[in-house]
């Protein structure tokens, strides 16, 4: 459920940020999404670029202070070990010209924390 909540904001916040700073040039091109297992637009794989890298960071929170039983602690993990392989599936996204110098920035650093 927690992940759940954190996903659906995650999406509002980031269409929060669009609307003051543009992060994709055109959404012309189509990428593969590890997340959907389908094409997707530029700005649909950086909104689940951004989604699940809060989630991981939400997820190591989690795991470096709350979790006790092994069953939390091991959903946590594996979870986060998902998202980094899927993550790691578009590290070649951020240099997409489909995405503004900003969003390229943006990119790089939301893959870097992963590599």
């Amino acid at each position: 459920l927690a992940e759940a909540i954190v996903h659906e904001v995650m999406h509002l916040q980031l269409t929060l940020i669009e609307k003051i700073a543009a992060l994709v040039a055109s959404n012309a091109k189509s990428f593969y999404s590890p997340w959907k297992d389908e094409m997707r637009n530029p700005q649909g794989i950086l909104h689940a670029l951004y989604v699940f890298r809060v989630i991981d960071s939400f997820f190591g929170e989690l795991s470096n202070r709350l979790l006790e039983s092994p069953e939390a602690v091991l959903h946590v993990a594996t979870r986060r070990n998902e998202i980094h392989s899927q993550i790691r599936m578009i590290k070649d996204f951020a240099e997409s010209k489909e995405l503004t110098a900003l969003g390229k920035i943006f990119a790089h650093r939301l893959i870097k924390k992963i590599n």
